[in-house]
């Protein structure tokens, strides 16, 4: 083998182990990168969950506002049917 292709050899391995070296550290990195959003994520899916949770404006909230205004509807609707059929049975 002649010194130019010992230097070109020399030079294919240098390459190839920078490139090795290169993706276990960037591999590395993402692993901890991935690890950190995994946390934020459910941090932030907790503080989701705590304001759906809350009594005051959660859904629990938002169901008990459907439920009393169907309370109101329906204590209306009652009362115009009796108004109704009161006014009716008086024309007879």
């Amino acid at each position: 083998m002649h010194s130019g292709e010992i230097a070109q050899w020399v030079m294919t391995i240098a390459v190839a182990l920078g490139l090795i070296v290169t993706w276990v550290r960037n591999g590395r990195n993402q692993g901890a990168k991935w690890g950190s959003l995994e946390t934020e994520m459910k941090t932030e899916m907790k503080n989701i969950k705590d304001k759906l949770d809350d009594e005051n404006t959660g859904l629990g909230a938002i169901k008990k506002g459907v439920d009393d205004q169907k309370l109101h509807c329906a204590k209306i609707s009652t009362e115009l049917k009796t108004r109704v059929n009161a006014l009716e049975g008086g024309k007879k």
